[in-house]
């Protein structure tokens, strides 16, 4: 673990009454080993628990305080950024590999520069007034030093995380303490402070049409973000049936690493399977731990030291919900993760199919849910903050991804993973600062579709893009072949699904509404109506739903607000300690359920048969008129169109999505197609194909989620007003139903 504080004197009568070093081991962890210069204006901090000396040379002129995981010596990043132009110094950060902050004092021109990441996954803080400046990679820390040892909350800061858990925005709970910028330079002098852009990557994302050579570069640039990690030890590497931990694993597999693979489930379980095959082709070891199938049990929970834990080790910027462990010894373990990696395969989930034209109150909504809750009357700047941030003239899909950058990764997952930093150190490579720049230039096509992942995998090993995932697929071929010549290796690559699910019960959703559970929350959340917290929430409707049958969409809310209250309780030294015990929480014995939602593909290329002698499929699917003055129709299965087939039963299904892809000459709209469905053997419907056509391709496509009335299915091409000229040939048809 590593970080800063500067201090700025702009008053020189200016003092602070704090011992730095004593607080930083008071409110942080005694392991720390905390560093200090200064000169008459500026007082620098280096704080780190994994030096037992200054380790970046002399501090007579300054002090350099770079934090995070760089591929190049610290010494050349320190020359190059002290001893170099303005705009040279945002050109090296611009192409610097990492993901860091890299803060220096230069007491020769009496300032202090500060360079973020793009995605400012090492946050940096500032708090700002007349007499001082201080900024720094924890806020408690500069809180306290900024008002001299006591704790002075920031209510309307309070509202972002209430309604999110994090801080969503660039607050901080603490008074006049904000997150800086990502992909920014910060300088600090007699003049104040002062932000520029690094550049305008911001307000330029996915814009850039991607080619092959531009594919290639990139890959290059994803497997040199390894070189973070000596390759000197043996890293066990969590691989699961996923595409992130694939691509992770092909790109150290590429560089070398000392691998092992392990992974977490039954041995039948999808993850497992598809890991063990991804070892086995590549001779590693891998090794599986299966979860034990428990009768009922009870287990002894403590919610208000785990939310204790949690926000003390995060200085309240994640709350009590998240599993961060407390402020432990660095233990000197490094490894790599898929941290980060939805910035460049969509973003948010619930945000993949937006575009230029969709509501961007959505995103409003989204993270402004539960705003009822806070006290009538009461402004929620969050909600302003919101607003403002939407009002822009780049579409929803765009700002998604924006605010994924900024407020997801750059805010939560900064924090956890500053937490976590204390005890080892992780890399994630989808947040190296160079090819992240990269790679969210690319168009917004290519990030949703997963475009991004599936090229760097076919570059750095295309074997792997051939073993399927578990429960789904590139996104980039989810409903069909990318090309009609892959169908073969598509089909092969459908989706492994299990047959059961484990059901395990997590106590800590409280939508459970486990009596024992809400009864330590009501304690924390109703113990005082008085707590500062309710000068901002509504106490009573707190009350109201609390008491009432807890829903979903209130576990966020509850976790975050009981987070507050024992966060400030416990800052300021009035922590009502009787909430702090253990309670036995008893589990339902595991269950084992089938798994719903299933999908599978059937192939039907093979199974078109002429009506009658009129028309003609070869074994390799070229399709030939024998007779003009008869009908000229091919069908699926055999037997009469009139009947059902016997080869398909398409009873307890949810969905039935087809697909029929034919070259020909030309005259596209000669080609009709059509789907036949059955009830009881009887021809009940029939409806006409829906069709993507270009000048020698016709593609018949149809989803049906209405089909309970249906027990099976036909499908018939039609080919009546092909004339004597025409060719064709069937490429692949097939149907996926969904259980």
């Amino acid at each position: 673990m590593q970080g800063f504080i500067h201090i700025f004197k702009l008053d020189k009568n200016y003092t602070y009454d704090v011992d730095i070093e004593a607080i930083l081991k008071r409110y942080k962890a005694p392991s720390l080993n905390v560093f200090e210069t200064k000169n008459e204006n500026i007082t620098s901090v280096y704080f780190t628990n994994e030096y037992t000396e200054y380790p970046y040379g002399q501090t007579e002129t300054g002090m350099f305080t770079p934090v995070g995981i760089f591929t190049r010596e610290i010494e050349e990043i320190k020359n190059s950024l002290m001893n170099s132009e303005a705009s040279d110094k945002l050109n090296y950060v611009r192409n610097l590999e990492g993901q860091f902050a890299i803060g220096y004092s230069d007491y020769i021109s009496n300032q202090i520069n500060v360079f973020t990441h793009v995605a400012r996954i090492e946050t940096v803080y500032a708090f700002t007034s007349n007499d001082s400046i201080i900024i720094g990679t924890d806020p408690l820390i500069i809180s306290l030093i900024a008002t001299n040892g006591n704790v002075d909350f920031s209510l309307p800061a309070l509202h972002s995380f209430i309604l999110n858990g994090y801080y969503a925005d660039d607050g901080t709970p603490f008074k006049d303490v904000y997150a800086l910028p990502g992909n920014s330079h910060i300088k600090v002098d007699e003049n104040g402070l002062e932000i520029n852009e690094i550049d305008n990557l911001y307000s330029n994302l996915l814009n850039k049409e991607y080619g092959k050579s531009d594919y290639d570069d990139l890959t290059d640039l994803f497997i040199n973000a390894f070189n973070t990690q000596p390759k000197d030890k043996e890293f066990r590497l969590a691989l699961t049936g996923g595409k992130d931990s694939r691509l992770i694993f092909a790109a150290m597999n590429s560089n070398n690493f000392d691998l092992s693979v392990f992974t977490n489930g039954f041995d039948d379980n999808p993850d497992v399977v598809i890991a063990k095959r991804i070892a086995d082709m590549y001779e590693l070891e891998h090794r599986s731990t299966s979860p034990k199938i428990s009768e009922e049990n009870t287990i002894s929970v403590n919610i208000y030291s785990k939310i204790k834990r949690v926000m003390l080790a995060t200085s309240g910027m994640v709350y009590g919900y998240e599993n961060v462990g407390s402020l432990g010894k660095f233990t000197g373990h490094k490894s790599f993760d898929g941290i980060g990696a939805e910035l460049v395969k969509g973003g948010f989930a619930n945000f993949i199919n937006a575009d230029e034209n969709s509501n961007k109150l959505k995103l409003v909504n989204t993270f402004n849910r539960n705003h009822q809750l806070l006290k009538n009357g009461k402004d929620n700047p969050f909600g302003d903050f919101l607003l403002d941030f939407i009002d822009d003239e780049q579409g929803l899909h765009k700002l998604q991804i924006l605010y994924s950058l900024k407020y997801r990764t750059g805010r939560l997952t900064s924090a956890a993973k500053n937490a976590a930093n204390y005890s080892r150190q992780s890399h994630s490579p989808f947040l190296d600062n160079k090819f992240l720049r990269e790679a969210l230039k690319i168009q917004y096509a290519d990030n949703k579709n997963e475009e991004i992942h599936y090229q760097i995998m076919k570059r750095i090993d295309k074997r792997l893009i051939d073993i399927p995932f578990a429960k789904d697929r590139w996104r980039v071929e989810k409903t069909k072949p990318m090309t009609a010549g892959d169908y073969d290796n598509w089909l092969n690559r459908q989706p492994y699904y299990p047959s059961t699910v484990l059901g395990n019960y997590n106590w800590r959703r409280v939508q459970n509404n486990d009596k024992v559970i809400i009864k330590q929350f009501k304690d924390i959340l109703l113990s005082n109506p008085n707590h500062i917290i309710y000068q901002i929430i509504d106490y009573k409707a707190v009350n109201k739903m609390i008491n009432g049958t807890i829903k979903a969409n209130h576990m966020r809310f509850i976790w975050s607000l009981a987070s507050i209250i024992i966060f400030v309780n416990e800052l300021t030294d009035v922590s009502n300690r009787t909430f702090n015990k253990d309670i036995n929480v008893t589990l339902p014995s595991t269950s084992v359920s089938d798994y719903k939602n299933k999908k599978k593909i059937v192939d039907l290329t093979n199974d078109f048969l002429p009506l009658n002698k009129s028309i003609d499929i070869s074994d390799d699917n070229n399709i030939s008129i024998k007779n003009f003055d008869k009908h000229r129709k091919l069908l699926s299965f055999e037997g009469k169109y009139t009947e059902a087939p016997n080869q398909i039963n398409i009873q307890n299904i949810s969905k039935l999505s087809l697909r029929v892809h034919l070259n020909h000459s030309q005259n596209i709209s000669k080609v009709i197609g059509q789907i036949l469905f059955y009830k009881d053997n009887k021809l009940e419907k029939t409806i006409y194909l829906d069709a993507e056509n270009t000048n020698v391709t016709t593609e018949f496509y149809h989803t049906n989620e209405d089909i309970n009335q249906y027990d099976s299915f036909r499908l018939l091409l039609n080919f009546n007003k092909f004339e004597e000229t025409d060719t064709a040939k069937l490429n692949y048809a097939f149907y996926e139903i969904t259980y």
